[in-house]
């Protein structure tokens, strides 16, 4: 486990995950004020025991656990903290059925506070704006942080070397959905993106990043779902990550149009 400071009260806990072809980070951000924490994500459940020994040993409990969407990697370490509120996406339940089917019921917390479509928290210093981006999951939601910092969920990701992966539409997710977020970022107020898999994406990176998943995207809805790979990558493939995500794509856009 890497911590970095991001800013003032604001640390990210970052872990890294080795698959066959490819490595990347998975990351829990905390915001913390006084003794008390509120969590974006948590992680798998033995990245989140972690955190908590690291808040332990400086007296700090969490309190609150703003869950961006219900894939085991951002909810499931919320077990570790039971006294924790939790916040998501009112559509929790549509992504949360699909995992129930593979994995125990018992770990997954639900949700104390439903995301309709937007809400808006203080904490301390911090000002946390909450709003509802389905795309990667039908429960995706993403957070701006005091108007300068982005955490956009799953719906822009990133390898360990810093490679774009493009965009993943989980299994009930609708590529429409995907693009929408994405153009709603476009005119959202922020400075820098904080990945929940990947690095920070600084002001001068930002208009790329996103016109990429943009264009990517596009392409796959005007194909009905059936493009080609290379068709719809806006650079060559060796500049991405995790390119057979394309093929998941294409499966689970047939069972959209089925």
């Amino acid at each position: 486990m890497k911590i970095v400071s991001i800013a003032p009260n604001f640390i990210k806990f970052e872990f890294i995950e080795n698959m066959d072809r490819v490595s990347y980070t998975t990351n829990v951000f905390a915001l913390i004020h006084n003794s008390r924490v509120v969590l974006i994500d948590s992680g798998y459940l033995e990245y989140s025991k972690l955190i908590k020994d690291y808040f332990d040993e400086l007296n700090l409990t969490v309190d609150s656990i703003i869950i961006t969407h219900y894939h085991r990697d951002h909810c499931e370490g919320s077990l570790t903290f039971p006294k924790a509120k939790i916040y998501a996406s009112n559509d929790y339940m549509i992504t949360m059925k699909r995992l129930l089917k593979h994995y125990d019921q018992n770990l997954y917390k639900t949700p104390d506070f439903l995301i309709a479509n937007y809400s808006h928290l203080e904490f301390g210093s911090f000002n946390i704006k909450i709003y509802k981006t389905p795309g990667h999951t039908p429960c995706s939601i993403s957070i701006i942080l005091n108007d300068f910092f982005l955490i956009p969920s799953d719906l822009l990701l990133q390898d360990i070397n810093g490679k774009n992966i493009i965009p993943y539409m989980d299994i009930g997710a609708d590529p429409n959905n995907h693009l929408k977020s994405l153009r709603k970022f476009q005119i959202l107020d922020f400075k820098e993106i904080c990945l929940s898999h990947g690095y920070i994406i600084h002001k001068n990176q930002i208009s790329s990043f996103i016109t990429e998943r943009i264009y990517y995207l596009e392409r796959f809805i005007e194909s009905h779902y059936t493009a080609d790979l290379e068709y719809c990558l806006m650079q060559d493939k060796s500049q991405y990550a995790m390119t057979e995500i394309h093929r998941v794509n294409l499966r689970n856009g047939k069972k959209l149009k089925a």
